[in-house]
């Protein structure tokens, strides 16, 4: 994953990244961008001890974190009403294992709202799950998150975007890598 994600930000050090969903291993601490900021929805202890980690990134002070879900920051930004301390615009923007928690009919919507705020998505969630214990074998349950909408969402605002379905070693589960670029108006 780590080196599918490289292929999209060559040079990070030049650029500004919004992370969403961070959780316990934020991507963005392997990459050192310019700046970083880090949206996590979730309010237990684990993801505030999370989000206080996060202020000591490399570059603490390109850093913010910023408490809330996809769904609202996406709107706030569609609307011009980013908190004071982020920025408006972003170079890439990570969003990792997060659309598993939006219902279905807000993804598409929240993820072109976002898009008018950054020149490149990756974006990683599961698509499918095996379940281990069958009788003939791993069994896979139905889309998790169909990649399909998304990547429609984001060509519709003018991204190239290619998706990459991957299987990981330590999970059940199987999972889509969702690159997009901004193509320059002509």
């Amino acid at each position: 994953m780590l080196a599918e994600f490289r292929k999209l930000v060559l040079f990070p050090g030049e650029l500004s990244a919004l992370e969403i969903g961070a959780g316990l291993n934020p991507l963005a601490h392997n990459v050192k961008f310019h700046s970083v900021t880090f949206l996590e929805a979730d309010q237990a202890p684990q993801a505030q001890a999370t989000l206080n980690i996060l202020k000591t990134y490399p570059r603490a002070e390109n850093t913010h974190v910023v408490n809330g879900k996809l769904q609202d920051f996406a709107k706030a930004s569609a609307a011009g009403r980013m908190p004071a301390e982020v920025p408006k615009n972003f170079d890439v923007c990570i969003i990792n294992e997060v659309f598993t928690h939006i219902p279905p009919r807000e993804r598409a919507k929240a993820l072109e709202d976002l898009a008018a705020h950054s020149k490149k998505f990756f974006i990683v969630d599961r698509y499918a799950t095996i379940y281990p214990g069958a009788k003939s074998g791993p069994v896979y349950q139905g889309t998790l998150v169909d990649y399909r909408p998304l990547q429609a969402a984001l060509e519709r605002k003018g991204f190239l975007a290619k998706v990459a379905l991957k299987e990981v070693g330590w999970s059940p589960d199987k999972y889509f890598m969702l690159s997009a670029i901004k193509i320059p108006p002509k």
